[in-house]
């Protein structure tokens, strides 16, 4: 991502006579070799960048940089397709899927169900009754939802996605590292999950894994927010909006694909809301052997914030009929 993706990103906007879109930290050098791999990348925190609290739900402004700045990261990835085929290929085939790689191990689906399960707890089946008969189903039927994800790189309209939007995996740059409400910038980092996908993979995932109550109910306004900026950038790159990704279609992949980010996300909070004294270390339960969903066979202490968070987010996606 960083030597050929970003580099190739680069001379296509330079090309154009754009100035380049600052999507990651610099990248200066790296060392491939097994066991020995190193990235040398930009410190950003010499140019007020700063990591937002993990804890912390999204206000509106810091989900509307991130949004804008994931609108320009895929409408390079549409345009260059659009207008140079064979180096888009070029750039992509070398590509490793290393989330779908990772799925091959059902213990980590069987995680994923086992939190959800848990998640399942914030509703009240006789108050919540529709919403938990639904969401009940939805848990049993997790393994169908991770087809889709399998099937997602063959979809019609694909770009390059970052495929790990959440808190940790990006930092927001500040005139004033004393005012953290006015984020100017955001750079995404670890890009180890990057993959061709539906540009809706990153937003479902992102949104439902950080953004406030506030963000989540007013959710169509921001997919718009989205949209316009993917749009305003892939005209200034010289590519037809209605051609590379039409709106009709980003909804359409929004409504199969939301569901999945929001399954992800229920267990990324989990995590995130897990105090490092309770953590259990998954490299170790990988190498005993031991399934991954026992790994997250504990209360947290701050589980009435967890299903807290998970429940408004889970009656939203009923209510829109996303599951």
């Amino acid at each position: 991502m960083y030597d050929v993706v970003f580099r190739s990103f680069k001379q296509f906007e330079v090309n154009k006579k754009l100035k380049p879109t600052s999507l990651a930290p610099k990248f200066y050098k790296s060392n491939l070799e097994y066991k020995s791999e190193i990235l040398v990348l930009e410190n950003l925190a010499s140019s007020n960048y700063k990591m937002y609290q993990a804890t912390k739900v999204m206000d509106a402004k810091h989900v509307s940089v991130v949004l804008e700045k994931y609108a320009r990261l895929h409408a390079l990835g549409f345009a260059l397709r659009d207008q140079n085929i064979t180096k888009f290929e070029e750039i992509t085939n070398a590509m490793n899927e290393m989330f779908i790689k990772f799925l091959k191990n059902g213990n980590y689906i069987k995680a994923v169900k086992h939190i959800a399960l848990k998640s399942l707890t914030s509703l009240r089946e006789d108050v919540d009754t529709k919403a938990y008969k639904i969401y009940k189903n939805h848990i049993i039927n997790i393994d169908k939802i991770f087809d889709d994800l399998r099937n997602a790189a063959n979809d019609d309209y694909t770009a390059i996605v970052h495929g790990d939007g959440w808190t940790n995996n990006m930092m927001f740059q500040y005139d004033d590292l004393n005012d953290p409400t006015k984020p100017t910038s955001v750079r995404f980092i670890d890009f180890q999950l990057a993959r061709l996908g539906p540009p809706v993979l990153d937003l479902a995932f992102f949104l439902y894994t950080c953004s406030e109550k506030k963000v989540i109910e007013a959710l169509e306004d921001y997919l718009r927010l989205y949209y316009n900026s993917l749009v305003a950038h892939l005209v200034k790159l010289g590519s037809d909006p209605d051609k590379v990704y039409p709106y009709s279609i980003f909804l359409k992949q929004w409504r199969k694909y939301a569901k999945l980010g929001f399954t992800l996300a229920i267990t990324v909070i989990y995590i995130l809301l897990t105090d490092e004294s309770e953590a259990v270390d998954l490299n170790s339960v990988a190498e005993t052997g031991a399934p991954l969903g026992d790994a997250f066979d504990y209360e947290i202490a701050k589980s009435d914030l967890y299903y807290d968070r998970v429940r408004h987010i889970i009656l939203h996606c009923v209510e829109k009929e996303f599951m």
